[in-house]
């Protein structure tokens, strides 16, 4: 259910445009960290993968992807609080 301020002026009606156009930015941007990790998690595999592959690398990559998957799971609270309101 959507909910909107009962007021006398045209506010109320921009300030939901502005949060359907920030869950948007939001949900894309979600799915591009989500890209981001499933890439350094390939590029992670792929380093093991490797004949003499680096472990710092690895360990730098295995980094990385738990960083970005914190964003991304940030990213998408953001993203269903402001598709709440």
């Amino acid at each position: 259910m959507i909910r909107r301020r009962m007021s006398g002026t045209l506010g109320g009606d921009r300030s939901f445009k502005g949060l359907l156009i920030m869950s948007g930015v939001l949900t894309h941007l979600t799915a591009l960290i989500a890209l981001c990790v499933l890439g350094v998690l390939i590029a992670g595999i792929w380093n093991l993968g490797r004949k003499g592959s680096n472990p710092n690398l690895s360990q730098k990559l295995m980094r990385w992807r738990v960083g970005l998957q914190f964003v991304a799971i940030l990213v998408a609270m953001l993203a269903l609080a402001v598709m709440r309101h």
